[in-house]
């Protein structure tokens, strides 16, 4: 449920198809010739990344990867489609009352589970429900503004709003779970989750933990069976392992590390093997500053923590000039962004000037800093096997030493570190969020538990909270741009987080694949129907017999 949609104030993103990489190339796409006749179908698709998920539950995980498995294994009603529009998956269509307060789902009749039993709207019932219970620990902030959910029929779902929400069918972007399967035992222990079943284009098939998780294309599937017969999940920590496993064709997919661009771009054999993308990502670096903790309660310190990094200087000169840097959430391409906005600078003597007002004094003697007998030495936990993380935490650590700050680096895998940032157990953290075309930041910053499931770093401003609240009810558009700026105003005065910069994506995959394509929305993976559109002719076939 984390994708957000508001068509008509996201045009602009339409320019980000894709640059092209070679003379002749249309943008995004392969220069093959397109086959003649029907696609052919067959062979596997294997995407590499970077950690098993921390678990396949779709209603309770929140991680990137399970996102994704969630996307080909389950369906949700509603869908972000290449344009931003809404597409129907498991709602065949939708409509509204004159007043905007009741939404009503006309549900597709012919949709089965995995296991063979019949969906219905009992399942979305039981999936909002459980998305509301407490003990599932689930993201349920866009679900708030609900009175009440009824299922008039197997096939009808009717959502009644206290309020108008401009976020109404963004609610309705999650994984519809089996009821039949989940309403059997303990919900959080159920063994689905170790071997999900959906209703959505492919199967899961199995998951070896540290190696690879396999799905397989449902034949059933209600809107057409996929031409692929097997996505493969493989885990390869290192970006670098992973770049190299496209070469030796052990997968089809890798990004390029911004080392490595200019020269595979320019070399024409490494073309003729394979596609290239680059796209704005819909992402965000951030180092999340705990403000439950001694050192980053106090808006000084965290402006001083921003001020002691070069990210201007990181982007030119190691990252290749791959990104942009950021001054909030909000990405230059989403709706509301405030361009007058600037990111604060490198500045290392304000940053000691803030320190010195926060009262963490340098001692005369060794140069470091304390306040009341207290050290300044905490700890930043970062992602393993990821360069950029690596990179920016040792610049970090850097400056902050010369201005007498000591910052130890702690190297944890994925889950243990989304785990830390949801139970607030840390002092410092390098992570990243995937953004949505709405701007939407309520779950990164309201100070309501509920609302703000993404706040992992204690954040609270009232002027924030009731802004960020009226802006999900505002259908003006110059309304809630306004607000938006405040949104951001406060955010740069309070700096929660350091805001790092926004990547520009840069993708290699095995040229066989034809149908593979950036949009409005971001990558070729990222919006419906996406890879079920990809096929590859049968004489560069690479995996057959596979179902």
């Amino acid at each position: 449920m984390a994708n957000r949609l508001a068509r008509a104030c996201f045009l602009l993103l339409l320019a980000i198809a894709g640059a092209g990489c070679g003379p002749g190339k249309a943008p995004g796409r392969s220069s093959a010739a397109a086959p003649s006749g029907p696609p052919d179908s067959g062979d596997w698709f294997v995407l590499p990344i970077d950690s098993d998920p921390a678990t396949l539950n779709f209603v309770s995980g929140t991680d990137a990867w399970q996102d994704l498995v969630a996307r080909f294994v389950a369906d949700s009603l509603v869908d972000e489609g290449g344009d931003l529009q809404p597409v129907p998956r498991l709602a065949a269509s939708w409509d509204f009352s004159a007043d905007r307060k009741v939404l009503t789902f006309h549900l597709r009749r012919s949709v089965r589970w995995h296991d063979g039993a019949p969906f219905s709207s009992r399942d979305v019932l039981f999936t909002y429900r459980k998305i509301l219970d407490p003990a599932s620990r689930a993201r349920a902030d866009l679900l708030q503004d609900i009175r009440e959910v009824t299922a008039p029929d197997d096939f009808t779902v009717r959502v009644a709003y206290r309020e108008p929400t401009v976020l109404a069918l963004d609610a309705w972007k999650f994984p519809i779970v089996a009821e039949h399967l989940l309403s059997k035992g303990d919900f959080m222990s159920s063994p689905v989750h170790l071997a999900p079943v959906g209703t959505g284009p492919f199967r899961f098939v199995s998951w070896d933990r540290g190696r690879e998780i396999v799905l397989e294309a449902n034949r059933d599937y209600v809107l057409g069976r996929p031409r692929l017969d097997r996505i493969v999940f493989r885990i390869i920590p290192s970006r670098a392992t992973q770049l190299q496993s496209l070469l030796t064709g052990e997968t089809d997919w890798s990004s390029i590390p911004p080392e490595e661009w200019e020269t595979l771009r320019a070399d024409t054999g490494f073309r003729r093997r394979f596609q290239i993308f680059e796209y704005p990502a819909l992402y965000l670096y951030y180092i999340a500053w705990n403000a439950r903790t001694p050192f980053f309660s106090d808006v000084r310190v965290r402006n001083a923590m921003t001020l002691s990094l070069d990210r201007e200087g990181y982007l030119r000169k190691i990252y290749r000039g791959a990104g942009v840097v950021a001054a909030t959430t909000f990405h230059p391409r989403q709706f509301g962004y405030d361009p007058s906005l600037p990111p604060l600078p490198f500045d290392p003597g304000r940053a000691s000037a803030l320190l010195d007002e926060a009262g963490w004094l340098r001692d005369p003697g060794d140069g470091s800093r304390s306040r009341e007998g207290k050290p300044f030495r905490f700890e930043l936990l970062i992602f393993q096997g990821n360069p950029v993380q690596e990179q920016i935490a040792a610049l970090l650590q850097e400056g902050l030493s010369r201005n007498g700050v000591k910052m130890e680096v702690r190297v944890l895998d994925f889950p243990a570190l989304l785990d830390r940032l949801h139970r607030h157990d840390y002092e410092a953290a390098f992570s990243g969020w995937y953004l949505t075309p709405d701007p939407d930041p309520v779950p990164f910053f309201h100070s309501d538990p509920v609302l703000g499931s993404s706040n992992y770093v204690g954040y609270s401003d009232p002027e924030a909270d009731r802004l960020l609240a009226e802006a999900r009810h505002t259908f003006d558009p110059e309304v809630r741009r306004t607000i938006y700026r405040r949104v951001q105003a406060i955010l740069h005065r309070d700096q929660p987080y350091t805001f790092l910069f926004f990547p520009l994506q840069r993708i290699a995959m095995d040229g066989r694949f034809r149908g593979a394509r950036t949009t409005a929305a971001g990558g070729p993976l990222r919006a419906f129907p996406g890879i079920l559109e990809w096929h590859v002719p049968s004489e560069e076939q690479k995996h057959r017999g596979a179902l």
